[in-house]
C-alpha cells in the first residue's frame, strides 16, 4: 500500500512579509484563493485513506482547517 507523504517547510523567505511563523507559507491562499497544501491535496485525494493523514504539531489549526475543507469536497 502507497501513503502520499506531502512536504511542506521552510522560511518563505521569498514570499515575504506574507509568511509569518504562525501562518507559514504553505497555509498562505496564494493560488486562486488556495493554499500550496490544499491544492497538493486536492491532487493526491484519491489515494487518501480515511484516518491516514499526518500532519506536523506546528501550524496544526490551519493544516486541519485546510484539510477538512479539501476532503469535505472530495467526499
Amino acid at each position: 500500500m502507497i501513503y502520499p507523504v506531502i512536504l511542506c517547510g521552510g522560511s518563505g523567505t521569498r514570499l515575504w512579509p506574507l509568511p509569518r511563523k504562525a501562518f507559514p507559507k504553505q497555509f498562505i491562499p496564494l493560488v486562486g484563493g488556495e493554499s500550496l497544501l490544499q491544492l497538493t491535496l486536492k491532487r493526491v485525494a484519491p489515494l487518501l485513506l480515511p484516518g491516514r493523514l499526518v500532519g506536523s504539531a506546528f501550524g496544526t489549526a490551519h493544516f486541519t482547517q485546510q484539510v477538512h475543507s479539501v476532503l469535505k469536497a472530495h467526499s
